[in-house]
């Protein structure tokens, strides 16, 4: 068992409405939307060459899709 890792899983703001709020305003904020168990994937780019990929949102944008979620959760 793994115990012990200095990782920062911030429990104390894991609940609340305002405490999610507060982390999505920030201009890193990025969130992994989900949805009926179906990730985000952004299209591969011929031009670069690079293939499919996670996609992600600004947390200002989350938060305008988080208006019609009816489970969120912090990770």
């Amino acid at each position: 068992m793994y115990t012990g890792g200095p990782l920062d899983r911030a429990g104390d703001r894991r609940r609340g409405d305002a405490a999610v709020a507060e982390l999505l305003s920030h201009p890193k904020a990025r969130v992994a939307p989900v949805w009926r168990d179906r990730n985000l994937v952004e299209p591969g780019d011929d031009k670069s060459d690079r293939g499919p990929r996670a996609g992600w949102l600004t947390g200002e944008a989350a938060g305008t899709v988080t208006l019609h979620a009816s489970v969120q959760g912090f990770l």
